[in-house]
């Protein structure tokens, strides 16, 4: 273990064991450094109380194997020096009930001594028993922590509102999508006939992707970087960018655009006016369509925008007052002083990060005014607050502990159930059909063994992998399977 962890550790460990409060950390670590100048280690500690006293997310997701038996992964999401997705268990499942996988949950965190009360936000797929409002997991998890921040995955739910519009387009165009990679995936003369064909019309190799159905991660990087702040704002864009492709612009311009009516044939563009995308334009203005497949062509479209924008309005809210709280922390917003207080808000919905009210709103409020920080204001969300947490005064002391503090915990506030995902996309690998007796529990101490290899970014086929990751003190879960 790194020697600035293991002393970062038995500190905290000194606070537990003489039940003295988190707060003395802030002091702890300064008062330590000022009397041990010459150690390098002491000069690297970087352990106040939110390192004492660690917040975190769980996404979890449920999926059936490939010998039918049904298991549960469970993430969590929490800050330390940067954010982290830490894959931290397997569980097979006993019971799909949303009562007997909460409790089944909540036992595997006891059994690892995690504080449940630590517990800030909660991520899952938009299933009934994930998301259900009154019995579902989340609906038990809230019942105890009543402050926790539950979101259904974004990406998802748009998986979900793409699904259902889908559905107004002809089923022969995915047929046949689906027809095109079968035929050449299984044959190795079609695929060389295929590359061939590719160099003739000089167009550069592409690999067939298999039309997965869960899209969103076949298709595109689901980011995993701490995206909660962006979340109201793209949502909104792309719902208003999608109302504008078929409603007349004077009728959008004239109305919030949450009371937008989607479905009303009175508010609809001509059908010759309705944006259909570049290509399609070009298509048709090369006047070498049927006029009738043209006119079903665009009665298709239309459907599938009324369908797609009335999806999108069911499933997002658009004044969700979490979210637009934490759209506050964008850099720009933040630096402008237009926000004159969020201890509120702050106290509302995230209490358990607020210590000192007057001196978060203080800090708050001096962001707009250091001179220092404006020239970050084009840096990335992560980038601009981890400068913000080591911003010092002339004491040498930090300048922003209370709103450090929240925005450590904003980090570890879950957007997507996306590595939960990669959790099944790993396990798949391994339990294949000449391997499908393996064990859940072997399957976990394969999945965290893969982990921490790459964790100390060395290979797991290095002659010396083994010793180093054995070697050290962290717990790898090491376990003999099944």
């Amino acid at each position: 273990m790194n020697s600035v962890k293991a002393t970062e550790l038995k500190l905290i460990m000194f606070l537990h064991e003489h039940n003295l409060p988190f707060s003395l950390m802030d002091h702890l670590t300064e008062l330590i450094k000022s009397v041990s100048k010459d150690s390098q280690v002491i000069k690297e500690l970087r352990c106040a109380r939110t390192k004492a006293t660690v917040f975190f997310s769980l996404i979890l997701d449920e999926t059936t194997d490939i010998s039918t038996q049904k298991s549960l992964a469970v993430v969590v999401r929490f800050y330390d020096n940067d954010w982290k997705d830490h894959f931290l268990g397997l569980l097979k499942v006993k019971s799909c009930a949303a009562e007997d996988l909460y409790n089944q949950v909540n036992e595997y965190l006891k059994s690892l001594d995690i504080p449940i009360n630590n517990l800030i936000g909660l991520a899952a797929d938009n299933a009934a028993v994930m998301m259900g409002n009154i019995r579902g997991i989340q609906a038990r998890f809230k019942e105890v922590l009543p402050n926790i921040f539950v979101l259904g995955c974004v990406c998802h739910s748009f998986h979900l509102c793409s699904s259902a519009a889908a559905k107004k387009l002809p089923r022969s165009l995915e047929d046949f999508i689906r027809g095109v990679y079968n035929y050449f995936s299984h044959s190795s003369k079609r695929l060389e006939k295929l590359s061939e064909f590719q160099s003739f019309v000089n167009i550069k190799p592409n690999k067939l992707l298999h039309p997965s159905q869960t899209r969103w991660l076949s298709l595109q990087a689901a980011s995993e970087k701490p995206k909660i702040h962006m979340i109201l704002k793209r949502v909104t864009d792309l719902y208003r960018s999608i109302l504008r492709n078929y409603i007349k612009k004077e009728y959008i311009d004239n109305i919030d655009f949450k009371d937008v009516d989607s479905n009303n044939p009175r508010h609809f563009m001509p059908l010759e006016k309705i944006y259909y995308g570049a290509n399609v334009e070009i298509l048709i203005s090369q006047q070498t369509l049927d006029k009738n497949d043209l006119h079903n062509f665009r009665i298709r479209a239309l459907d599938f925008y009324v369908e797609l924008s009335t999806q999108v309005k069911s499933r997002f809210k658009f004044n969700d007052p979490v979210l637009k709280f934490v759209s506050n922390f964008e850099p720009k917003v933040a630096l402008s002083g237009k926000i004159g207080s969020i201890v509120v808000d702050a106290l509302q919905f995230f209490p358990a990060f607020v210590v000192d009210p007057e001196r978060l709103n203080t800090e708050w409020r001096l962001l707009a005014d250091l001179s220092e920080l404006t020239e970050y204001a084009e840096y990335s969300f992560q980038d601009f607050w981890n400068k913000v947490f080591n911003v010092k005064n002339e004491a040498d002391t930090y300048m922003f502990p209370n709103i450090s503090r929240l925005v450590k915990g904003l980090f570890s506030l879950p957007h997507s159930s996306a590595s939960a995902e990669r959790v099944f996309s790993q396990l798949n690998l391994l339990k294949t059909k000449c391997r499908n007796r393996l064990d859940v529990s072997t399957c976990e101490s394969i999945l965290h063994a893969k982990g921490r290899f790459y964790q100390l970014g060395i290979s797991p086929y290095s002659t010396d992998s083994l010793s180093r990751c054995l070697g050290c003190d962290n717990s790898c879960h090491f376990t003999v399977g099944k």
